[in-house]
């Protein structure tokens, strides 16, 4: 057998090799960045869900009317989530969440949903996406220091998949 081919056999059996090696291995230690730890939180007025970083977010307890709760991190980050049934239109609820003295760099809206980007000021950022389904809003807005954006990208993206609007019919 030729060089090559034994080196392609044992380039090849390198997988099945990693897989097997026990516990112990080497191969095997804890990676040195902390796992995020996902909760799920659930509106029992609006009937929205998402989940969240709890290992980083702290929930403050839903708001007294029950629309939503408010998460906080010890570095800053801060995670809002909704559900209202006013304004009447979408642009409206995006117009809303708009106000103040953001700077939107992203912006996109479709028929039942929007999502908004942009600077908060020179060290904070925010995302916020909002669902408009049938005769309600279901919106999560997560706040972050600009610092801290790498991390934060992951957990937005993890967010996005995992935010689902609810329906109540009052």
């Amino acid at each position: 057998m030729s060089v090559s081919v034994r080196k392609i056999l044992l380039l090849g059996a390198l997988p099945f090799a990693l897989a097997s090696a026990g516990p112990t291995s080497a191969l095997c230690a804890p990676a040195r960045t902390q796992a995020i730890t996902w909760q799920t939180y659930t509106n029992g007025r609006f009937g929205y869900q998402i989940c969240y970083p709890s290992h980083l977010f702290t929930p403050q307890g839903e708001a007294g009317n029950g629309d939503g709760q408010h998460f906080l991190a010890k570095d800053g980050g801060d995670l809002l989530v909704y559900g209202s049934f006013a304004p009447e239109t979408l642009e409206e609820e995006i117009s809303y969440i708009a106000e103040g003295k953001r700077n939107i760099t992203y912006r996109t809206i479709h028929r039942d949903w929007a999502v908004l980007s942009g600077d908060i000021d020179e060290k904070s950022e925010f995302y916020a996406k909002v669902f408009w389904k049938k005769h309600q809003f279901s919106n999560f807005e997560l706040r972050y220091p600009k610092a801290e954006k790498a991390r934060y990208q992951q957990i937005i993206e993890h967010l996005v998949g995992c935010f689902y609007p609810g329906v109540v019919d009052y």
